[in-house]
Parts: C-alpha cells; structure tokens; sequence
C-alpha cells in the first residue's frame, strides 16, 4: 500500500535531498520508519511497494559518514543487507520488527557487518530471519548483543551456534517458538 502519488514524490524529492553528495556524508544516524499518514491521505495497493526503501538502500553507500541505523518495519531485500554490510562507518544497527522477502535468501557468507552494538526486537520465530543476521555479524567487532534467542534458529548442533568472545553487553530473551 502506498499513498497517493503526490505524496510519494514529495518523499523522493526529501530522500534525494539526504542522499545528495552535500549531504548524505554529513548524516551520522539514521531512523527508518513507516509511513505516518495524514488524515487526508488515501492508500492504494501498488505493484512496487518498496519504492522508497530500494532507493534508499540501493545508495546507502552515499552515507559515508553513517555511524547509527535505526529500523522500524522495514522489509530488507539481499540489496539492502548487502549494502549495509560496506558501510564500514556504521557502529550501530537496531532491527524492529523486520520482514526478509520469502523468495531471497540472504548471502550469509559474506560475514561482513561490522558493528559494535547489534539488536533485533519483536522477531521471535526461525523464520523471522534472525539466524541470518547473526550469521552476517563479524565477532572480532561486536561488542553489544541484544536479540529473542531460541537455539533451534541454529539446528541441533551445538557447533552452529556463533561465538562472539568480545561481546561486552548480551541480552538474550529467550523464546520458545
């Protein structure tokens, strides 16, 4: 569902002004979050949902200077993880409440993403996706782990479980699903 075209131009007019060359390297934290409509506003199914998202995360690499990202909702394609994991200035990256499209698996071998503080909320179950994000994180950086735990994420071998001996700060919730 996406509003009304005006609307969505208005917001690519704003996203190409952050991701301009005078811009996009002076941003240091970023939050990504759903749409907040207006009263006015009317929605309509659309072919191309992720307009706005593929955009932004097409060019990430415009961020040069991004240290923090903040994700509410957001539905992350292999692109968009892709080009997080060569952001070699982000530090911190908080998921709420992701989606990962059913028909792309996320390349976990390129174990590229290299932040310090990492956590995921509100995803509990195996399909939500989180092994994969763990698989991506590089142990020698990560020093802050927050994410639902549930060891079935990683098979019945003891040995798929990653270890992360820098880890200063874990927060585990444990779940059962």
């Amino acid at each position: 569902m996406l509003p009304q075209k005006q609307h969505i131009d208005a917001a690519l007019e704003r996203l190409n002004f952050w991701l301009s060359d005078e811009i996009a390297p002076s941003v240091s934290s970023c939050a990504v979050t759903p749409w907040r409509p207006q009263s006015t506003w009317r929605f309509s199914p659309s072919q191309t949902p992720h307009v706005l998202l593929d955009i932004f995360f097409g060019r990430l690499a415009s961020f040069t200077g991004l240290q923090s990202l903040d994700t509410l909702s957001v539905y992350f394609t292999q692109t968009a993880v892709t080009n997080l994991c060569l952001l070699s200035t982000l530090t911190t990256l908080r998921i709420e409440r992701f989606v990962a499209p059913d028909d792309t698996a996320v390349n976990v071998a390129l174990k590229v993403l290299a932040v310090s503080s990492f956590s995921i909320q509100n995803n509990v179950t195996a399909g939500d996706g989180i092994a994969h994000w763990i698989a991506l994180l590089r142990p020698d950086s990560l020093r802050e782990l927050r994410v639902p735990c549930n060891l079935h994420f990683f098979g019945h071998n003891i040995d798929n479980v990653p270890s992360f001996s820098r880890v200063q700060k874990l927060s585990l919730t444990v779940t059962s699903r």
